[in-house]
């Protein structure tokens, strides 16, 4: 739980780094997929408290080519 300017020191931080900010959150994009990916998320107390999305990269299905 942040307070007011702890949450906007976090919002700047990751503004302009493929970011959207709004009034009602933030939204992000891997760039790449179809975008089905894993979601979960953590509770506290009965509330979502935290989400984590597992973004899939080119690499994760083609592998590294300098392997």
């Amino acid at each position: 739980d942040y307070d007011d300017e702890a949450w906007i020191k976090i919002c700047d931080m990751v503004n302009g780094k493929d970011v959207i900010l709004t009034e009602d959150g933030f939204f992000s994009s891997s760039g790449y997929g179809d975008g089905m990916y894993y979601v979960t998320a953590g509770y506290k107390n009965g509330q979502i408290v935290e989400v984590f999305i597992d973004f899939i990269t080119e690499e994760d299905i083609y592998g590294d080519e300098d392997e």
